[in-house]
């Protein structure tokens, strides 16, 4: 028998090699690899139940990669009982697993002893996915980050995973905003809170957590040690809630006495007008930190150059430092038009120049400035045009014409191009470290379909919101164009009686959103 050479991939024709590779798709190739990838992103490309089974079967005996990225995809529950075992971190984000593929996933899991990070939002997973994976966090030992955002989980879900945080002993974050958790939800976590030893994490944004909630979580503040971040922002905790929460961090068993050499100071800031007397109730019940008031507008200097370590910003500076013009229109910069719209436009770019200018020099050397800042879509939408709309349409009916063209709110939101500067950022040594945006929608509306919040409430509610930011500049027109005290504070209670009949009336219109632009700036 003559001799036979095989030929190994590797020892072929560079030529041969392109040849072969030009009839293959991406994702072929990738199946037909082992051993030499650490990480693969195969994120949004409609990789259906059968693709992930070929996938999941390639990288079985694959001994390099540790990261897949699969979200956005069509896996399905069948496509998701092929990852159970393998990899470190699986990101399947948006692939409609629901509880059947919560199921797989939970089983491979059960001892898997490998898989670190495991992102499962937006899933369509309910109380029944899950029973399965709170059921698995009692055995299994590597997991240390769960996402599970945008699922339907719910009070029944949480219950489970009180019983397996209560057991488990290796996870550090787990996330679960937008999942439909309510007070009764809020108990099961705050229980397993009292027991864990591991969370230092637990994210429950965007949730319908209320007062009892709050009161849960803040008795069980009191006896973890461990948990260093608790999200609770966009639910319905008040002040009654936040009392309880504050209380719990005050005799939290995770504070310690500051040492000398490494005591905070925080300076609050705020305008002069602003209520004060608030904060320093509050500052004198908090022992965390020491803290002090500037009463500065941010636009200008606030602190001594090279003084502070950490910078953060919230919802505040789209407002202008002042009224380029009054709108000829309207009392919101987005209806405005031509000449009107380029003023507020420049007016904002200067504003955002001076402040990261201020920032800069006021930040220390490797210090950070953390920016949440109000903006617009892609499509330039604030997200709350109806709500703004039945404003002007009150002020019509009431004011004068001058005073109806001096009620423009001095605000511009920008947009997330206008946000990032690089240019100015450089010129204040500045590096971006991250920018992101999102849009969040008030929780009030849904409550309202739900029977969870009278139509009265409902617009009692909304007219809160509003009044809280829009009122001053109201004031400010009727006060400027003469009318006596008296007067004003009769318009405004008028004012505010018609907008929220307004409401009332069309109660879908104020189904409002917020657009949100976060930027982390290093000074370097």
């Amino acid at each position: 028998m003559a001799n036979q050479t095989v030929a190994n991939f590797i020892t072929l024709p560079v030529e041969l090699v392109y040849r072969i590779l030009d009839h293959q798709s991406n994702f072929t190739i990738v199946c037909s690899m082992r051993n030499t990838f650490s990480t693969l992103d195969f994120a949004y490309k409609e990789i259906q139940e059968v693709e992930a089974q070929q996938l999941a079967g390639a990288l079985r005996h694959n001994t390099t990669l540790t990261t897949l990225y699969l979200q956005h995809n069509q896996i399905g529950y069948v496509g998701a009982q092929y990852f159970g075992d393998t990899l470190t971190s699986l990101h399947l984000w948006g692939n409609v697993i629901g509880d059947v593929g919560a199921q797989y996933l939970a089983g491979g899991l059960r001892y898997n002893s490998t898989l670190t990070t495991l992102h499962l939002g937006e899933n369509q997973i309910g109380y029944l996915g899950a029973e399965y994976l709170g059921g698995t966090l009692k055995h299994n030992t590597t997991l240390t980050s769960l996402h599970l955002w945008g699922n339907e989980i719910g009070d029944i879900g949480v219950q489970y995973f009180d019983n397996g945080l209560r057991q488990n002993k290796t996870l550090i974050t787990l996330n679960l905003q937008h999942n439909q958790i309510r007070d009764i939800g809020a108990q099961h976590l705050a229980d397993a809170l009292q027991h864990n030893k591991t969370l230092t994490t637990l994210n429950l944004l965007g949730n319908q957590i209320g007062d009892v909630g709050g009161q849960h979580l803040g008795n069980a503040l009191q006896h973890n040690a461990t948990l260093t971040s608790l999200n609770l922002w966009g639910n319905q905790i008040g002040n009654v809630g936040a009392q309880y929460l504050t209380e719990g961090l005050r005799h939290n068993k995770n504070q310690k006495k500051i040492d000398d050499n490494k005591q905070i100071i925080v300076v609050h800031n705020d305008l002069p007008t602003n209520d004060w007397t608030s904060l320093f109730e509050l500052l004198n019940k908090d022992n965390l930190y020491f803290g002090v008031a500037n009463g500065r507008s941010f636009y200008e200097p606030c602190l001594p150059s090279n003084s502070f370590a950490i910078g953060y910003s919230s919802a505040a500076i789209h407002w202008l430092s002042r009224k380029p013009c009054n709108l000829s229109n309207h009392c919101s910069f987005q209806f405005a038009q031509g000449d009107e719209f380029i003023m507020y436009q420049k007016q904002a770019r200067l504003d955002l120049a001076q402040f990261i200018e201020q920032r800069s020099r006021e930040l220390q050397l490797g210090g950070v400035l953390i920016l949440s800042i109000v903006g617009v879509d892609e499509q330039g939408f604030v997200g709350s045009e109806k709500t703004l709309d039945a404003l002007y349409k009150c002020a019509q009916s009431l004011l004068e014409q001058q005073e109806l063209l001096d009620y423009t709110i001095p605000i511009y939101n920008r947009s997330l191009n206008e946000c990032i500067d690089l240019e100015l950022f450089d010129r204040c040594s500045l590096k971006l470290i991250k920018s992101a945006s999102k849009k969040t929608r008030a929780p009030f509306y849904d409550q309202y379909l739900d029977g969870k919040m009278t139509l009265d409430d409902f617009a009692r509610t909304r007219t809160q919101i509003m009044r809280s930011y829009t009122e001053s500049p109201l004031r400010q027109a009727l006060e400027i164009n003469g009318r006596s005290k008296e007067d004003v504070e009769n318009v405004l209670t008028h004012f505010w009686s018609m907008y929220e009949q307004e409401v009332k009336t069309t109660p879908s219109d104020h189904d409002s959103a917020m657009f949100c632009i976060y930027l982390i700036l290093k000074k370097c």
